[in-house]
Formats: structure tokens, C-alpha cells, sequence
């Protein structure tokens, strides 16, 4: 999907099934069981940043980043600086802040059609994840 369908869907103003206004139950089981401790993360497509913040306020450090600039404008207006969002294209982009120490997508890697960007996009988190 282009850039301009995404800032579309937000603009719309219809209900949109991916953001439920809840963060992910298995985002929310991993924490909870801390079987992910907190530290510096990135969100891969953070839509209105529900996951982002969630993780915000369980002591990560977040940067959420989304290709729909309407998006990120509204998870800035959601998250009062709890946590950092910006518009990325990150199959082209590097996000800022990395590296990090955990990557979170939702709902990200399965937008994509191509078998070239999907091994681009497991790069790119490659790339950003730090090794120890």
C-alpha cells in the first residue's frame, strides 16, 4: 500500500480494524511475565502508537515509527511525551534511536506482498537490534 492510502485511512475518519485502542494481548502477555525486560525499543509501524505507549509506561524506552505522517501526528497527540514518534518508510529509512534492544510489529510485516521487501524488512530489524 502507498504512502498516500495509509495518511488516507487515518484522514477518513472510520473505525480502523488494526487500531483497537488496546494494546496487543501478547505484547501485553510478554510484558507481564517479563519474559522482555525494558529497554530501548522500537515499534515497526506504531499506527496511533496504542503499543508504543503501553510499553512507555512499563519503563521501556520507545520510538514508534509509522510511514503515515496523520498517524504519527495523532500518537504524538495520544502519548504526551511519554514516548518519541516519527514517520519513518522503514523498508527505506533507518529509524532514529537504535540501536535497539527489542523490535516490536504488529502489524507491519504482513503488508507486504513482495518476497524482496519482506527479506528487507527482516534485514532492516536485523540491522537495528544490538548484539550482545
Amino acid at each position: 500500500m502507498c504512502h498516500s492510502s495509509w495518511n488516507e485511512s487515518y484522514a477518513s475518519g472510520e473505525p480502523l480494524p488494526w487500531d483497537t485502542g488496546t494494546p496487543d494481548p501478547m505484547l501485553i502477555e510478554m510484558i507481564e511475565s517479563r519474559a522482555i525486560a525494558p529497554g530501548r525499543t522500537l515499534e515497526v509501524g506504531c499506527g496511533t502508537g496504542t503499543n508504543a505507549i503501553y510499553l512507555a509506561q512499563h519503563a521501556f524506552d520507545v520510538v514508534g515509527v509509522d510511514i503515515s505522517p496523520l498517524a504519527v501526528e495523532q500518537a504524538r497527540a495520544k502519548a504526551h511525551g511519554c514516548c518519541r514518534f516519527e514517520t519513518v518508510d522503514f523498508l527505506n529509512d533507518t529509524p532514529p534511536g537504535g540501536p535497539f534492544q527489542f523490535v516490536f510489529d504488529r502489524g507491519c510485516f504482513h503488508t507486504f506482498d513482495e518476497d524482496d521487501e519482506r527479506a528487507r524488512f527482516a534485514r532492516n530489524v536485523a540491522a537495528l537490534l544490538i548484539d550482545e
